[in-house]
């Protein structure tokens, strides 16, 4: 079977570690600095390396699905006994996103995502007495987690079950002594980590219909999430203490999810625990998210943006296309809505380049733009303060953040 270049390779290695490791670091460079790397984390580095390249004359997808074949060729046929290198090429699988998640097939991420965790579980990864025989422990907890957090987004975007679930699982959290370099993407991956079991949370609470239950769970995720928030690395904050700060997309990343999550926490959550709240702070979320994606758009970016951000687009979208149903609003906040809706739509038609699932979004967007709607709160409820400490402890920013934001 053959192989990428050295030259490839070296390529493909460079962008994953530069473009992907802070949200996927499940490849070490240790692990490839050997004299004989692995055949399937070559192909492994040479699939998700490709998949992140610029599209030239074809889509990107026509090479990377040649490493995928053979990779799928090798997990058949058992060629490699390393079990770690195998977990780890199924984690890279995980991004393999090329059919909308309506089409029933083997050859989708939330398929190897499934084989990733029942592989996970043969090997006791999920037991934190397991770690004590591991030669690099750090590694193998990485790779759980990793997968904790693909389970959790997958429930999240598309209403499936849990793989694995927090009470499944018996791991301390992720330190920075369990990453091969303790930087800045370390960090990143551990707060994004973080978000996702709040995440696990607004998904597992909301199938509790007794009012109180909703509102107990409810009030618990709010503060959680502004704690997240608060508590940030300095390092990792949209904003230094002057208010100004430099462009990272892995920030930006991590910001934009923790957006998303406010979203459909409001969602979910709003009406129980306070109405007023709902149609402002989802808003602000969205705006917020809007700005983060036109920085990312203008370093040229959006190309290393993963699938999951199809997700995070399409709730970006739904409280600007119900803000924009609303018949009392004003011509420059409508002209501000479709501006950020916009941003929105820009993003997806560059996602679709490489993850066709966004048409699907893109399709569904088009004809709720063209429909009628009506805004999220009965008219009554429209002229109820702001609730200024909500927003305040979820959105600790400089009050110039975003033109939406009105205090």
């Amino acid at each position: 079977m053959s192989l990428p270049s050295q030259s490839k390779f070296q390529v493909f290695t460079e962008t994953y570690f530069m473009h992907l490791y802070h949200m996927a670091p499940v490849i070490d460079r240790a692990d490839l600095a050997v004299e004989q790397p692995s055949d399937l984390l070559i192909l492994a580095i040479s699939l998700i390396g490709s998949q992140l390249r610029y599209p030239r004359d074809q889509p990107p997808t026509l090479l990377s699905e040649s490493y995928y074949l053979k990779i799928k060729t090798l997990l058949y046929a058992k060629h490699e006994h390393d079990k770690l290198a195998i977990l780890k090429t199924l984690c890279i699988l995980c991004f393999w996103v090329i059919t909308p998640p309506v089409v029933v097939s083997l050859d989708s991420s939330y398929h190897w995502l499934g084989v990733a965790v029942r592989l996970a579980y043969q090997m006791g990864l999920h037991r934190e007495s397991s770690y004590l025989k591991l030669s690099n422990p750090g590694a193998a907890r990485r790779l759980v987690w990793f997968i904790f957090c693909a389970d959790k987004l997958q429930a999240a975007a598309f209403g499936r079950p849990i793989f694995i679930s927090s009470q499944s699982i018996n791991l301390r959290p992720l330190e920075l002594e369990d990453f091969e370099s303790p930087d800045a993407k370390a960090e990143t991956f551990i707060q994004f980590t973080n978000l996702n079991k709040l995440l696990e949370k607004i998904v597992e609470f909301q199938d509790r219909r007794p009012r109180h239950l909703m509102n107990k769970c409810g009030l618990w995720i709010l503060n959680s999430l502004k704690q997240w928030v608060a508590t940030l690395p300095s390092n990792l904050n949209l904003h230094n203490d002057s208010g100004r700060r430099e462009y990272c997309r892995g920030i930006a990343e991590l910001h934009i999810h923790y957006f998303t999550c406010i979203i459909l926490f409001i969602h979910l959550y709003g009406h129980v625990i306070n109405p007023s709240m709902m149609t402002d702070t989802s808003l602000v979320a969205s705006s917020c998210m809007a700005r983060l994606y036109d920085e990312i758009d203008d370093h040229d970016e959006i190309n290393y943006l993963t699938p999951v951000h199809n997700w995070s687009l399409m709730v970006g979208c739904i409280p600007q296309i119900h803000r924009l149903g609303d018949i009392g609003l004003l011509s420059e906040e409508h002209d501000l809505c479709n501006t950020e809706l916009e941003i929105f739509v820009t993003a997806l038609r560059c996602m679709r380049l490489k993850w066709p699932p966004a048409n699907n979004i893109l399709s569904t967007l088009d004809r709720l733009r063209t429909s009628k709607f009506h805004p999220m709160l009965p008219e009554d409820q429209s002229k109820v303060a702001r609730p200024l400490v909500v927003l305040e402890g979820l959105f600790p920013f400089p009050r110039t953040c975003v033109p939406e934001w009105k205090w």
